[in-house]
C-alpha cells in the first residue's frame, strides 16, 4: 500500500526533531504531544488467483508500496538492518518449555511433526500449500496446537492464534493491510478494540501479544520485511503503552525469522529450518504468545483492571518510586483518560499517564521515557527545577526500570546501537498547551511567565533546548503571577558549564518550526537560542491563529516551509521572518502586535550581532562554533531577559485597559488586573470589540497532550486587520533592517555550516 499523505506527513515532521534523529531514531518535541495514526499499513503477498498469476497492475502498486514502506523505515531506522549471528535465536525462551514436555509432544502423535523414512521429521502440509490463504491456514493450525499444548493458562489471561489473512474486514483501509496470523490476547495489558480499530473481526492492535506474517519465499531484502513489520510494531506500541518491545515472526514453507523492536531500533534473526529445528520453532511461538507479561515486553508495574464482560478497562495502577520505608508507591491511574503516547519506534517513546496521587488525592502525571544511556537522566534538571515558577516540577523519580541493551544478544554493538534506559518521573498535573488559549491575555502572560521560569533555570546553569508551543502550558486554574505558564520537557536540557565538545548540538534538536537561526546552523547552543525560540513561539501564537481555534492559512504555509529539513533554506526564510512585517488580525489589537513587533526588533539585533560569524567564509564550522558560543557568553543575560520581559508586561497592561474599555461597552464590570493575571480566566472578555465573533468560546480537548486544533474553514474576518499603520502608509510592522536584507541574501548566497 502507498502511504497516505498523512502518514508521510507524520514521518518527515517527527523523526526531524529529536537530538537523537538519525541512527538511533528522533520524534515530536513534547513529552505531552500525541498522534492518532492512521491505521497501520503494509503489503501482503500479492494473492494469485486459480491460475497462478496476478495482473501487472497489483505488482506495481506492490512494488510502490513496498518503497513507501522501506522509505519510511529508513527514515526512521536507517538504511541497515542488524542480523544476530545464526546461534542466537536458539537460545532464546529456554524456560517456556522443558525438554521433557517437548518430548512428549512428539511422541503423542498429535504434533504435526512427522519422520521420513530417513528419519528427516517434517511439519506436515507446509510445503504442499498451493496458495497464500492455504500457507496461512495450515500456519495457524500447528501454532494453535503448540499455543493449546504448552499455553499454561492464568486466571483472567487467554491466548487465540486467529487466522487473520482473509479475515472480513471493518473498512476499506483495512483490506490486505494486516498480519497474515494474530495472537490474540486478553489480560491485564490487553483492552478489547473498538470496532473501528479492528483489522479482523474481534482482533486489534491492542488485543494481540504478538502477529506473525507467512510467505512462500526467504529472498526478500532484510530492509523490506522489516520495514513490513515496523507497521504492525509501531502500532502495537501506541495501543499497548507499557510496551518495552514487541516481537513478530516471518514463516515459510521451511522457516522462519524473528523480528525485534525497541526503542533502540531493529533486529531480525537469520531464517533457521523449521523442520531441522523444531524445538527452537516452539520455543519462539510459546515466548511471543507467553502468558507471563514481561516474556511479552509489558512492563508489569502497569497493571488494568479489565471488565469481562466487555474486554474494556476500568481501573488501573501504576507503581514509581518508593516511599521513606522503601515500599514502592501505587498511583491510581484515570481510566477514562487514555495515556497520551509519541509516534514513532525508535528513540526517548515518551509516555505520559494520568494518575492521582494515593496520599493527596491530587492529579499527577507520570512520564515514562528511554533515554540514551549515555545522556543524564532529566530528573538531574527537574531536581534543578525545583521551586521555580513558571517550570514544571517534579514530584519523585525511578530510574533503570529496564535497558534495551538487555533485549540483545551478548556483545551486540556496532557504530549504530546506542543502548536506552527507561526511567519514570512524578509531574504536578497543568492545564492545557497555549495553542488551546481563550483569550489574549491569558496566553500572553502563560508565555511571559514560562519565560520568565526560563531565566530563573539558567540561573540554576540550565539551559532548556526545547521551547515549543507543546511544551508552554497553562497554569493551574487561579494561578498567581509567574505560575500563569509553565516550561516543560527538560528531555534535552543541558548544564551550561558542560564542556564545549559536549555541547554541540544536533540541528534537530527541537522542533523545526520553532528553532532558532543559530541551531539550524549547528552551532553550540546558548540562551539566545532559547529567545528566538520564545520569539517563535509567540509568533506562532499571534500570527498563526485569527483568533482562538482559527488558524491564518497564509502564515501556516509560511511556517509549515520551516519543517524543511535544510537548515540553510530554514535559516535563511527564519531570517527573513524576523525582518518582514507580518499582520496581525484585529482580534489581537495593538497591543499585542507592539509586543511582537517590539521582540522582533530584539531577535533582528541577534541575527545582527550572530550574522557576520555565520556567514564568514573564511571560518570552519568549529571555528563558527567558538565564535558563536563567545557571543552566548559575552552577552549581557539579564539585560536581554529584562528587555523581552519589559515588552510583555507593558502590552498585559494594555491588554488589561483595553479589556477593561471593551467590558464597559458591553457594560460588564471591569477585570481587576490580579485577577486577571489568573489562567485560565473563565469570565475574561478576550477581544476589546463587542462583535459576537470576538467573545470568548472554549476549545476542544482536555489535556496539553490534546492535538493542536483542526484547521478551521470559517469565513474571513468582515474587519481589516491590523498592520501597525497609525500616520503614515508605511506599515511599522513591516519596517526592514537594510543591514539585515543584505544579510538575508548574503546568507542564502553563501555557504552555511562549511
Amino acid at each position: 500500500m502507498m502511504l497516505a499523505p498523512v502518514y508521510k506527513k507524520y514521518y518527515a515532521r517527527t523523526y526531524s526533531s529529536d537530538e537523537d534523529a538519525g541512527s538511533d531514531g528522533s520524534e515530536s518535541s513534547s513529552e505531552f504531544s500525541s498522534y492518532s495514526s492512521p491505521s497501520a499499513s503494509r503489503w501482503n503477498s500479492t494473492s494469485t488467483s486459480s491460475s497462478g498469476s496476478s495482473s501487472d497492475e497489483s505488482l506495481s502498486e506492490k512494488d510502490l508500496e513496498l518503497a513507501s514502506l522501506k522509505a519510511a523505515f529508513v527514515l526512521e531506522f536507517g538504511e541497515t538492518v542488524h542480523v544476530t549471528e545464526d546461534a542466537w535465536v536458539h537460545s532464546l525462551y529456554g524456560g517456556v518449555v522443558s525438554q521433557r514436555e517437548l518430548e512428549d509432544f512428539f511422541e503423542g502423535g498429535s504434533s504435526g511433526y512427522k519422520l521420513d523414512k530417513a528419519g528427516n521429521g517434517r511439519w506436515r502440509g507446509l510445503q504442499e500449500a498451493p496458495r497464500q490463504h492455504d500457507l496461512c491456514t495450515r500456519f495457524s493450525s500447528v501454532i494453535a496446537r503448540i499455543v493449546n499444548t504448552f499455553n499454561r493458562p492464568l486466571e483472567g489471561m487467554t491466548r487465540e492464534i486467529v487466522n487473520s489473512s482473509r479475515a472480513d474486514r471493518l473498512g476499506d483501509e483495512l483490506k490486505g493491510r494486516c498480519p497474515d496470523i494474530s495472537i490474540k490476547a486478553t489480560g491485564p495489558s490487553f483492552e478489547a478494540p473498538e470496532t473501528s480499530d479492528e483489522y479482523a473481526p474481534g482482533v486489534g492492535y491492542s488485543n494481540v501479544a504478538s502477529v506473525i506474517d507467512v510467505s512462500f519465499d526467504q529472498g526478500g531484502d532484510n530492509a523490506e520485511e522489516a520495514a513490513q513489520h515496523a507497521a504492525y510494531c509501531r502500532q502495537i506500541f501506541l495501543a499497548q503503552p507499557n510496551r518495552n518491545f514487541t516481537r513478530s515472526l516471518i514463516a515459510t514453507p521451511d522457516g522462519v525469522r524473528l523480528i525485534h523492536y525497541d526503542r533502540s531500533g531493529v533486529y531480525i534473526t537469520p531464517y533457521f529450518d523449521i523442520h531441522q529445528h523444531p524445538y527452537t520453532f516452539i520455543r519462539l511461538v510459546l515466548g511471543l504468545s507467553s502468558n507471563v507479561e514481561e516474556v511479552l515486553g509489558l512492563d508489569s508495574t502497569v497493571q488494568w483492571s479489565i471488565d469481562e464482560s466487555t474486554g474494556k478497562r476500568t481501573h488501573g495502577t501504576i507503581i514509581s518510586s518508593v516511599d521513606a520505608n522503601y515500599q514502592p508507591i501505587i498511583y491510581h491511574l484515570k481510566a477514562n483518560e487514555a495515556p497520551f503516547v509519541r509516534p514513532g519506534i525508535c528513540g526517548r517513546g515518551t509516555t505520559s499517564w494520568h494518575a492521582y496521587d494515593p496520599v493527596t488525592g491530587h492529579r499527577v502525571l507520570i512520564k515514562d521515557t528511554w533515554r540514551a544511556s549515555s545522556k543524564r537522566p532529566e530528573a538531574e534538571f527537574l531536581e534543578a527545577a525545583k521551586g521555580i515558577p513558571g517550570v514544571v516540577q517534579m514530584i519523585a523519580f525511578q530510574d533503570w526500570l529496564a535497558e534495551t541493551k538487555d533485549y540483545r544478544p551478548e556483545g551486540f554493538g556496532g557504530k549504530d546501537f546506542e543502548s536506552r534506559t527507561k526511567s519514570r518521573v512524578v509531574l504536578e498535573h497543568y492545564g492545557l498547551s497555549i495553542e488551546h488559549f481563550t483569550s489574549r491575555f491569558q496566553v500572553i502572560s502563560a508565555i511571559r511567565d514560562a519565560l520568565e521560569g526560563h531565566r530563573k533555570l539558567l540561573r540554576k546553569f540550565v539551559l532548556h533546548r526545547n521551547v515549543t508551543t507543546q511544551n508552554i502550558l497553562f497554569g493551574a486554574p487561579g494561578a498567581p503571577v509567574g505560575s500563569r505558564g509553565i516550561l516543560i520537557d527538560l528531555d534535552l536540557a543541558i548544564w551550561t558549564d558542560t564542556p564545549s565538545s559536549e555541547l554541540q548540538a544536533h540541528w534537530r534538536t527541537s522542533l523545526a518550526v520553532l528553532r532558532s537561526v543559530g541551531l539550524e546552523c549547528s552551532p553550540i547552543p546558548t540562551f539566545l537560542d532559547d529567545l528566538e525560540a520564545f520569539f517563535y513561539v509567540l509568533s506562532h501564537i499571534i500570527l498563526l491563529f485569527k483568533r482562538p481555534g482559527v488558524r491564518n492559512e497564509k502564515v501556516d504555509k509560511i511556517i509549515s516551509r520551516w519543517d524543511h529539513d535544510s537548515p540553510k533554506d530554514v535559516a535563511a526564510s527564519k531570517i527573513g521572518f524576523a525582518a518582514d512585517g507580518w499582520c496581525t488580525s484585529r482580534w489581537w489589537g495593538k497591543a499585542s502586535e507592539d509586543l511582537i513587533r517590539g521582540f522582533q526588533r530584539i531577535i533582528r539585533s541577534i541575527h545582527v550581532e550572530k550574522s557576520p560569524i555565520t556567514h564568514a567564509i573564511a571560518y570552519d564550522l568549529q571555528k563558527k562554533r567558538d565564535l558563536l558560543e563567545a557571543v552566548g557568553k559575552e552577552t549581557a543575560v539579564e539585560d536581554w531577559y529584562a528587555k523581552v520581559l519589559k515588552l510583555f508586561d507593558d502590552a498585559l497592561l494594555a491588554i488589561d485597559r483595553e479589556d477593561r474599555e471593551a467590558a464597559e461597552l458591553v457594560q460588564t464590570p471591569p477585570v481587576e488586573i490580579l485577577g486577571n493575571a489568573s489562567a485560565p480566566l473563565p469570565d475574561e472578555q478576550d477581544a476589546p470589540t463587542t462583535s459576537q465573533r470576538n467573545l470568548k468560546r472554549r476549545l476542544d480537548g482536555s489535556h496539553p497532550d490534546a492535538p493542536t486544533p483542526k484547521r478551521s474553514n470559517a469565513p474571513p474576518e468582515q474587519d481589516p486587520p491590523i498592520c501597525g499603520k497609525r500616520t503614515s502608509g508605511i506599515c511599522p510592522f513591516a519596517y526592514t533592517l537594510r543591514i539585515v536584507h543584505q544579510k538575508t541574501r548574503a546568507f542564502t548566497a553563501g555557504t552555511v555550516g562549511e
